[in-house]
């Protein structure tokens, strides 16, 4: 058989080199698609509930990446609001885009939460399993700390859009309370501290904007999103409205990451500097919100590393986390918040 000699070896290497250089792209290009980050998603989400031996239900009640609700509605104050939905069971929000827990009982309170798609209740298999669902059951079990909660959230909501719907809603709710939960939406959303979610901005480099430029601002992020704390405090003490921060929790800040949310991170590290940039703009904003607390009547409750103690997958992406995270921030917020709400119920005449 006569030999094919090396231009066939030089040709079939050359073939090969191809084949693997198309393979390798179009993987990459498939890893880094939406389809990719929602398998990652989901496989996150299954975990969740697998690794404590629990049920997995169908998937977030919002679906993932939010994927089962409308399109945001344009609003003059906050740039967008979640439109009406009405799902029983799973999302029911009003024509003022809010969302509502009554409670069983006598409500003695009426507390107002805001924030992005963490304070909407994002990634709750159902309205009963969000965060804000049990925590005014948590509430009902004692007569003097009923409370009636509305939530007035919105997805990629950053604090300055919180302020401003604070500013709006605060006359026609009248909270007793307001309760933020936020802090990561700053860091993370928008091309710089001021920019909102998907606004086009110049970049530091020239470069053409895109959806996920950063600018890698984090102590201007900080500062700003502090000083959105401090005029939501203001606002608040002008209406006698108790307040309460939580920084809500972050894949970012938790000190051991299962597997699947390691893979999570390592799909999202790059885009926001390191895991370094990130803790030390967290670090940023603990240091504003003590400086407020040491001189304002503010309660702060800094839930950040809330799931350091569970061995298990908990969060489903960078923000977001299923049923198991929910119930943790419900209780967390209630051990803090219901004894504040007992001392105003027995002051009163």
């Amino acid at each position: 058989m006569q030999s094919r000699g090396p231009l066939y070896a030089i040709a079939t290497a050359f073939v090969t080199a191809a084949l693997i250089g198309s393979a390798a792209w179009w993987a990459h290009r498939y890893l880094t698609s939406g389809q990719a980050g929602k398998h990652v998603n989901r496989r996150a989400w299954v975990a969740s509930y697998e690794e404590r031996g629990l049920p997995v239900p169908p998937g977030p009640r919002d679906g993932f990446w939010q994927d089962k609700i409308p399109k945001r509605v344009q609003s003059a104050s906050t740039a967008w609001r979640e439109d009406r939905v009405d799902l029983p069971g799973q999302i029911t929000i009003d024509e003022k885009g809010w969302q509502h827990y009554r409670s069983r009982g006598v409500a003695q309170h009426t507390l107002l939460i805001i924030g992005g798609s963490v304070a909407f209740g994002a990634y709750a298999s159902s309205e009963q399993d969000t965060y804000f669902w049990r925590l005014g059951e948590l509430l009902d079990e004692d007569p003097r700390t009923a409370s009636d909660i509305v939530v007035v959230a919105s997805i990629a909501w950053k604090s300055s859009q919180e302020l401003a719907a604070f500013a709006l809603e605060a006359e026609a709710i009248e909270p007793d309370w307001l309760i933020t939960i936020d802090g990561l939406n700053d860091l993370t959303n928008g091309a710089n501290a001021k920019a909102l979610y998907s606004q086009p901005t110049e970049t530091l480099d020239g470069t053409p904007w895109h959806l996920e430029y950063h600018a890698l601002d984090y102590m201007d992020r900080a500062v700003h999103y502090t000083r959105n704390i401090a005029k939501m405090l203001a606002l608040a003490e002008q209406r006698d409205v108790g307040m309460m921060v939580v920084l809500q929790p972050a894949l970012s800040e938790r000190t051991s990451m299962s597997e699947d949310e390691a893979d999570l991170f390592r799909r999202v590290e790059e885009r926001f500097g390191s895991r370094g940039h990130l803790a030390e703009a967290h670090v940023a904003m603990r240091r504003g919100l003590q400086v407020i607390s040491s001189q304002a009547n503010i309660q702060v409750l800094d839930a950040s590393r809330l799931f350091d103690s569970e061995p298990e997958t908990t969060f489903t992406d960078m923000w977001h986390f299923s049923d198991p995270g929910h119930e943790m921030l419900a209780r967390a917020i209630a051990q803090q918040l219901a004894p504040l709400l007992i001392a105003e119920t027995d002051a009163r005449p």
